[in-house]
């Protein structure tokens, strides 16, 4: 068996779990979401001929921070009832 380069020795300590506590990954998150709905909106329109309007930046803090994803995929396609998704499997 090959011994990793890596060594315990290496390293003084190690993080886990850093996101919101020690980063600030909120705006990377929103635009991830952002870009999901989007275009999840984006072939609903195609398909179904309409005009949907979009996820937008307060949009994420109000319906989908903090959520568990598959509960913020609910919400976010409930935003203000603005569209007709239930849920988005």
């Amino acid at each position: 068996m090959r011994r990793s380069p890596v060594s315990p020795d290496d390293f003084d300590g190690v993080l886990f779990g850093l996101d919101g506590v020690l980063t600030t990954a909120a705006s990377l998150h929103e635009a991830a979401w952002r870009t999901t709905f989007d275009t999840f909106l984006d072939e609903w329109d195609a398909t179904h001929g309409t005009s949907t309007p979009r996820f937008e930046v307060a949009d994420y803090a109000a319906y989908v921070e903090g959520k568990p994803r598959q509960d913020a995929v609910v919400a976010g396609g409930r935003i203000n009832a603005r569209t007709t998704v239930d849920a988005v499997p």
